[in-house]
């Protein structure tokens, strides 16, 4: 869902090559490079995808869901596109992230109108069983967001003070990783049998 110009679904057919692709796409562009690329696309928005219902064992969407309108509506998609025990991953954006929480308005993810949800780790769980995915799982395996903030110009005192320790940096990521309070965030949810 939100496929592009279908860069990463070339990469995904070179680890899987047996796998049948298909793209979700409402720029026409875009869907057309992935036609272009042997890729079954739709050209629409994933909500209005209807014609591809229970058809998926396993639906993806990176870094979409903070450009949509209605989240709700946004994450009925894959439920509605994959087969009864099948799975969702989407990536997107935390709002309690460190970076984000740390930078606020100038945080290079908050750029209004272009990035509008920010849902938290809660958040993320609560919509994705409001909609019926039974097992919802969550996690933020950033990697960034203690570099992001000590490279913005805005960094607190408090980062400063442990860049000047050894692997504080290092073990403060990994500790927000760790607690779910990256800004990256990965849920992968799967549709009940019945």
């Amino acid at each position: 869902m939100g496929a592009g110009y279908g860069i990463f679904l070339e990469e995904l057919g070179k680890v899987f090559p047996r796998a049948s692709l298909h793209a979700i796409e409402p720029g026409p562009d875009p869907a057309e490079t992935c036609r272009a690329k042997g890729i079954e696309t739709r050209q629409a928005y994933a909500e209005d995808a209807q014609a591809w219902a229970g058809r998926f064992d396993l639906v993806l969407s990176s870094e979409v869901i903070e450009h949509v309108f209605s989240p709700e509506r946004f994450v009925r998609a894959p439920f509605h596109l994959t087969k009864p025990g099948g799975a969702t991953i989407l990536t997107g954006l935390d709002y309690e992230g460190f970076d984000i929480l740390a930078l606020q308005e100038k945080s290079k993810s908050v750029f209004p109108p272009h990035h509008i949800n920010f849902l938290s780790v809660q958040g993320f769980e609560s919509l994705f069983r409001r909609v019926g995915f039974g097992r919802v799982d969550v996690w933020t395996p950033g990697e960034l967001d203690v570099e992001r903030v000590l490279t913005s110009g805005h960094a607190p005192e408090f980062l400063e003070v442990l860049s000047r320790r050894p692997d504080a940096l290092q073990q403060f990521q990994e500790f927000l990783r760790g607690v779910k309070l990256s800004s990256h965030v990965w849920v992968l949810a799967r549709k009940p049998t019945t």
